[in-house]
């Protein structure tokens, strides 16, 4: 639009400045023309004269400023995105940061950290997130969801809740629920309260004869992949419990494809089995009463 205008513009100038250096002079016109060339000589003098020049120095400011707006604008939009860019950059290196942090939190004791960490991962779940964004803080959001800290759980909390699904039990709330249904089921001598804050890699121990059956249990949202599996086989290989003969882990929603097959590394015999909170017992006295057969 604007090329066009200044074509016109300059075909206008063209034009005016021909009829000027071939215009008749007042005395060549015929005196039948005399009243005729009067009337029209406003739009000649116009034409000619200073008048028109000020029209189109007019139209040449306006079509400089209209080209000053364009050139603003495309660098106010230049700039807009180079921002965008780099808050999308930064949004993504501060997620990377939660991940670590989401990783470590499953191997260190100290809750505040972790909870800090859960704490930005929720002021990053913006509502304008891509959904590949909003996959990567589920994600993450999981991992914290498997802390065995009641503190991580209540920070976390929120994040499900925002995403519309519920969030973990407590790890402390299964566990004690789970020894409930240990101590009914009454399959042999229990030890409990074990675990990795006691200096084991397991929860608790039953016994019965010369068998022993260590059970782990896995908190978790998701099915548990093979680096728990990884971590309970070193925990048997490297523990001081005698005559462990056989382990069962526990968790809500079994194991993944790449854990069940991790078992057979292991020294001693290792089942799986899935339980949650308020769920009957036949299948956990199943696969307990079937390692301490041997």
């Amino acid at each position: 639009m604007i090329d066009l205008l200044g074509l016109i513009a300059t075909r206008i100038a063209a034009h005016l400045g021909a009829l000027e250096s071939v215009g008749p002079s007042p005395s060549s016109l015929p005196a039948t023309c005399e009243n005729t060339a009067q009337s029209s000589s406003w739009i000649w003098q116009f034409s000619t004269g200073p008048a028109l020049a000020g029209v189109l120095a007019l139209a040449a400011a306006f079509l400089a400023f209209v080209r000053l707006g364009h050139q603003i604008t495309e660098t106010r939009n230049g700039n807009q995105e180079l921002a965008r860019r780099n808050e999308e950059e930064q949004w993504w290196d501060t997620l990377k940061w939660t991940y670590v942090e989401a990783k470590d939190s499953l191997k260190n004791d100290g809750p505040f950290q972790t909870v800090a960490a859960v704490r930005i991962l929720d002021s990053l779940n913006q509502d304008n997130l891509t959904d590949q964004q909003k996959r990567a803080v589920e994600s993450i959001m999981d991992i914290f969801g498997e802390s065995e800290k009641p503190e991580v759980i209540e920070a976390v909390t929120p994040l499900y809740e925002a995403f519309g699904k519920p969030s973990p039990p407590s790890y402390f709330v299964y566990e004690e629920q789970f020894s409930d249904l240990l101590q009914r089921l009454n399959l042999g001598t229990l030890s409990e309260r074990m675990g990795p804050r006691f200096g084991s890699g397991f929860d608790f121990l039953v016994e019965s004869g010369e068998e022993s059956v260590a059970i782990l249990l896995k908190m978790s949202s998701r099915p548990i992949g093979v680096r728990a599996v990884r971590e309970l086989i070193g925990s048997l290989v490297t523990s001081s419990e005698a005559n462990i003969t056989a382990a069962l882990i526990v968790t809500p929603h079994g194991l993944n494809t790449q854990a069940t097959a991790s078992l057979k590394q292991s020294p001693v015999k290792i089942m799986d089995v899935q339980w949650e909170l308020g769920a009957p017992a036949g299948e956990v006295e199943k696969a307990i009463t079937e390692l301490l057969k041997g």
